[in-house]
């Protein structure tokens, strides 16, 4: 990254909080807010378990579509 596009990027956090930021925290939030950390390993057990949970609690008109 250039250091026209680093300093541009560096504007884009403001930092409202009394904790000063350390480099790796303010590059994280520099890549914005669709960065997202990938899991190691996907929950799908849960992710089944509260989909069911969901679907347990509509009407059955929905529940059919």
């Amino acid at each position: 990254m250039s250091d026209a596009n680093t300093q541009t990027r560096k504007r884009w956090i403001v930092n409202i909080s009394k904790k000063e930021l350390s480099e790796a925290e303010r590059s994280v939030l520099s890549k914005g807010l669709n960065f997202a950390i990938t899991p190691e390993k996907v929950p799908v057990k849960d992710f089944v378990v509260a989909t069911e949970k969901v679907c347990g609690k509509l009407n059955q008109n929905d529940a059919e579509c």
